[in-house]
């Protein structure tokens, strides 16, 4: 029997190594984009599965994720992203033409059924995707539509569900110049610093810390444009969003970074958002719960959430 020499043993090795690792550091395969400029998914793997490999290939990444019906939804009607947008409809639809719709009182409880609800994940696995990817040394950063003054509610959903976004990296200049509320002239600031193009009305307040940015409703293109570039350089930066609003937004910043930016509107929850927005019976049973609840709150507590009802026949309330 013949046995191979040490240098053809070694030789061999090498080669055996060098084909190893190039199957181990193969950057992402990503399918052809669509011509609307996103994909369209509902696993949240599908997205994290390719960020993982491209951070094996030694690429720098960075994963941003919606947080609402993205990782993390209402289990009932009743304070629900469809209960939400279908309230938000009925405001503006009896609002006179040429006025600003008011969505304060809405959003103001909205923001009560955040606090009492126990929000559960997307996906049974959706806490297990994120860590993955945080695991692998990828950060993960949410970035919400939701007021700052949410913080607190937001934070608590998210760490009961699961998630922990606080080993996220910091913000930094140019935009986070400080902790706390960034104010119109710090977004400004950056927007000139980093090159992005910004509106010409003034900003609404927004913080970014513990992994969590919260941008009170504004174009999120533009939000992560200034979040990426207060972060550090990536190689490619992916996106996770339910709302097709958003995903545009998004497709429009991803015109302007030379980035790469893999962009993903998730329908995880889709069938469930649209049998609501279909069934009216569950919109005004949810709007019921709501004017009852409220109604017995109120014969203890003052409240801006005591000053009008859903199911009055009066619409101006």
């Amino acid at each position: 029997m013949r046995f191979p020499t040490l240098a053809a043993a070694l030789a061999a090795l090498a080669l055996s190594t060098t084909a190893l690792s190039g199957q181990a550091f193969a950057a992402a395969e990503h399918p052809p984009v669509p011509a609307e400029g996103f994909y369209t998914t509902s696993d949240l793997r599908s997205a994290a599965d390719l960020a993982l490999a491209d951070q094996a290939a030694k690429k720098r990444v960075l994963f941003v994720v919606d947080i609402d019906d993205t990782i993390l939804t209402v289990p009932q009607d009743l304070g629900s992203e469809a209960w939400l947008s279908e309230r938000m409809a009925a405001i503006k639809a009896r609002t006179p033409a040429g006025q600003t719709p008011d969505y304060e009182p809405i959003f103001y409880e909205q923001a009560l059924w955040y606090q009492v609800t126990n929000m559960v994940p997307t996906q049974a696995d959706g806490p297990a995707v994120l860590a993955g990817l945080q695991d692998a040394g990828i950060p993960v950063y949410a970035l919400t539509a939701r007021d700052p003054n949410l913080r607190g509610q937001t934070e608590r959903a998210l760490s009961r569900a699961g998630y922990d976004l606080s080993k996220a990296p910091d913000c930094a200049k140019p935009l986070c110049t400080r902790r706390g509320r960034l104010r119109d002239s710090e977004i400004r600031a950056a927007g000139a610093a980093l090159k992005v193009t910004l509106s010409n009305t003034a900003y609404k307040d927004v913080t970014v810390q513990d992994g969590v940015m919260m941008v009170a409703g504004q174009d999120k293109g533009i939000m992560l444009l200034l979040l990426m570039g207060s972060l550090g350089k990536f190689d490619a930066v992916y996106f996770v969003d339910d709302s097709q609003r958003n995903i545009d937004n998004m497709v429009r910043a991803a015109k302007v970074t030379k980035t790469p930016l893999y962009i993903y509107r998730y329908t995880g929850v889709l069938p469930k958002v649209e049998a609501l927005h279909k069934d009216k019976a569950r919109l005004s049973a949810a709007d019921a719960v709501s004017d009852a609840t409220r109604t017995v709150m109120c014969l203890q507590v003052q409240s801006d959430l005591c000053t009008y009802t859903h199911t009055s026949a009066d619409p101006s309330k």
